[in-house]
């Protein structure tokens, strides 16, 4: 009887380690930015320059990108999925986690759908990673005339198009003009942020 509670314990101690671990790998499958894998990582952050990563509170930061417009606003997923650049403040909206499958990037929203493209329009309402939401960030882009920081701009490309903000409107463009960038969330040229602890 002692044998048989022993054994009965030692199968219950190996069945729940096999749970947390394929609980563990899924999770890391799933949010590879929080997850901490290194390699992961290390590729996303050759595509997403680290002065764009923040964490939950809006400070420096391995879990979430955040991307401020030229007229400090923020990109911004409502939690019905519109998409918007009129914040003025960092707040749970405006946090992507970047996610990646075969070496292409997109961009799960605080509020677990996707930054997409459909019909012409951006979207974030895409609820699985495809062909739609793969991004393509173009870092300090190069535009005639323009005057941009250097190290510090990044243009979002869709298949053939750009993402681009216009008068505060998200917009699919064809070609890219200075306001069309984005720039990291915490404004590193002068001595006050726009962005505010969440």
């Amino acid at each position: 009887m002692k044998n048989f509670l022993s054994l009965l314990c030692i199968i219950g101690l190996l069945s729940l380690t096999a749970c947390v671990n394929s609980k563990t790998r899924l999770h890391s499958r799933t949010l590879q930015a929080e997850s901490g894998h290194p390699r992961d990582f290390e590729k996303l952050l050759q595509m997403i320059p680290r002065l764009y990563w923040v964490d939950e509170s809006g400070r420096e930061g391995n879990q979430y990108v955040s991307f401020r417009t030229r007229n400090n606003t923020f990109l911004s997923c409502s939690p019905q999925g519109m998409l918007s650049a009129n914040s003025t403040n960092l707040t749970l909206n405006e946090l992507f986690t970047p996610e990646m499958s075969n070496n292409r990037v997109s961009l799960r929203s605080k509020h677990g759908k996707y930054l997409g493209l459909q019909d012409s329009n951006f979207r974030c309402n895409f609820n699985k990673a495809d062909n739609s939401t793969f991004i393509t960030f173009e870092r300090n882009p190069q535009i005639s005339g323009a005057r941009l920081p250097s190290n510090e701009t990044i243009a979002m490309k869709f298949d053939k198009c750009y993402l681009g903000v216009r008068n505060h409107l998200v917009s699919l463009l064809t070609s890219l003009n200075e306001d069309d960038v984005f720039m990291p969330p915490r404004n590193m040229t002068s001595s006050s942020s726009p962005t505010s602890p969440l």
